[in-house]
């Protein structure tokens, strides 16, 4: 079983995607990324229950919040509970700029 089954109400999240062809087991990676950086409370509930807050919190450590906006990866440093000096440090990398202006409002 994939569990993409859990993701057909967020549809939208993969749009650049045939969802039906999304092996969970393959694209787990995939999955959280687009879960985190664009979905919403609902999707998230979903993923917690599928993958559990260990492994989401070991992969926005591993990837440095990379590709989440500033809000998001602080609200996630909450959730979460990461520690806040690493995610000061990632919000500082020089490299996110460029990310971090794409996002402001």
């Amino acid at each position: 079983m994939t569990k993409m089954e859990h993701y057909n109400e967020s549809k939208p999240l993969f749009w650049e995607y045939d969802i039906e062809k999304i092996d969970f087991s393959k694209d787990r990676g995939l999955v959280i990324k687009k879960v985190l950086s664009h979905g919403g409370v609902e999707d998230l509930k979903r993923l917690r229950k599928i993958v559990g807050d260990e492994e989401i919190r070991a992969f926005i450590i591993k990837n440095r919040g990379r590709g989440m906006e500033r809000r998001r990866l602080r609200f996630y440093q909450v959730i979460f509970r990461l520690p806040s000096k690493e995610v000061d440090l990632w919000l500082e990398d020089p490299a996110r700029k460029i990310w971090d202006e794409r996002c402001r409002s």
